[in-house]
């Protein structure tokens, strides 16, 4: 295990332990801590971007949601009627 994967472990279970060791929320707590730690590291790189609605952490966090997520390639078709749909190529 890594410096980096060692210290997430660590505010992941802390994060555990202030709720009470309440199950359930593994992999929150631990995005919250890595999108904490990579939040940190942000603040201390000189020449960072920063940008976008929410801040690096929460940004972060959410790309790698998204990254992680098996059906990131299914394009999302809400509302759509049948006769509006595009034509198959």
């Amino acid at each position: 295990m890594t410096e980096r994967e060692e210290r997430i472990r660590e505010a992941a279970y802390s994060r555990y332990a202030d709720r009470g060791y309440e199950h359930g929320h593994d992999l929150e707590d631990w995005l919250e801590a890595e999108a904490e730690m990579e939040s940190e590291i942000a603040e201390t790189e000189p020449g960072m971007q920063q940008g976008g609605t929410l801040g690096p952490a929460e940004d972060e966090a959410l790309k790698r949601m998204i990254r992680r997520h098996p059906q990131k390639e299914i394009p999302l078709v809400e509302g759509m009627e049948p006769e509006d749909a595009p034509e198959k190529e």
